[in-house]
């Protein structure tokens, strides 16, 4: 057994925020295996620490702190120590043993987890190979969570269920080997294909998915990131709200059903190559009228409004454009 040091304890609980000249007696802290109480002790510490600052009974702490343990002997060993550090401290035994009652629990973390949102989950997740657990209980884990693929450490679980289990702006701060780096898991869960351009987060976008049955351009004006099979488009010239009426017309939806094939099922591929091939006039050469009739139609996802300015647009008359689809 490895027992985590001190002062690794000492750092990870500093790189996460929780310290004793924090308010993280209103917070809710959680240590999803608690051992022999590496982290449940500094937790402790702090804890009190921050409550004697802020002038109030330790008794508001009673649900401060959440520690698993998976057995009733171990859970009672963790219990026992928390109440030996708050004794120590001047608590009252009786006020002690409640409070450890309250924040140690015999279960499994992977399972209750979801019980209660947090602001910290922090501690050392057991390492502990699938094939070592019993295959009822690997199931189980597997359906509960979707990035334990191939043959994946418990561990994995644990950086999944903590950070479903945080509220907005929550921390999660594990001590965590490096080898899951270059396992066959990680690839089904954060890595991408793609090359990764983190500028483009914060510019307005147009976002056209892969495969569907007509073209839906949606307007990002600069808070996510286009995931895979999300293609998107950018442009220093045109006011995307105006680009994307013209795209979402008939007139636009014909260069791709031109140049793309349909799959089964009827659905097109808006991939890179056949968006490269719609041609649109400079925006310049578009009417004050048209603009905002484009701008209008677009926010209204107004598609017969949309062809109707595009048609004038492009200078072809609604027949032609039927003929031209129907072939």
């Amino acid at each position: 057994m490895v027992y985590t040091k001190r002062w690794v304890v000492e750092l990870l609980l500093d790189l996460a925020g929780y310290a004793s000249t924090a308010n993280v007696v209103d917070a809710v802290a959680v240590e999803p295996a608690a051992g022999e109480g590496a982290f449940l002790a500094l937790m402790i510490e702090r804890l009190a620490d921050s409550c004697e600052r802020l002038g109030r009974p330790i008794s508001d702490c009673r649900n401060s702190l959440i520690a698993y343990e998976l057995d009733d002997m171990s859970a009672e060993r963790a219990r026992t120590l928390a109440a030996k550090i708050l004794t120590d401290r001047g608590v009252k035994l009786p006020t002690a043993e409640t409070l450890a009652q309250a924040w140690v629990r015999t279960g499994d973390y992977l399972f209750d987890s979801m019980c209660v949102e947090a602001d910290f989950v922090i501690g050392n997740p057991p390492y502990v190979r699938l094939e070592d657990i019993p295959e009822e209980t690997a199931s189980l884990y597997r359906d509960a969570y979707p990035t334990m693929r191939g043959r994946a450490d418990l561990y994995v679980a644990f950086f999944e269920a903590a950070l479903r289990q945080l509220k907005d702006g929550g921390v999660c701060a594990f001590i965590c080997a490096d080898r899951w780096m270059r396992n066959q898991y990680v690839h089904a869960w954060y890595k991408t294909i793609d090359r990764v351009t983190h500028s483009l987060t914060e510019k307005p976008k147009l976002y056209i998915a892969d495969i569907k049955d007509t073209l839906e351009p949606v307007l990002d004006k600069g808070e996510t990131y286009p995931h895979h099979n999300l293609y998107y488009i950018q442009s220093d010239i045109w006011d995307l709200e105006v680009l994307g009426g013209l795209l979402m017309s008939a007139a636009g939806q014909f260069f791709v059903e031109s140049y793309g094939v349909r799959m089964r099922g009827g659905y097109l591929r808006f991939q890179a190559q056949y968006l490269r091939r719609i041609r649109v006039p400079s925006p310049d050469a578009l009417s004050k009228a048209q603009t905002q009739a484009l701008r209008e139609a677009f926010n209204a996802r107004d598609k017969p409004r949309a062809t109707q300015v595009a048609l004038d647009v492009y200078k072809i008359s609604p027949h032609e454009l039927e003929r031209a689809l129907e072939y």
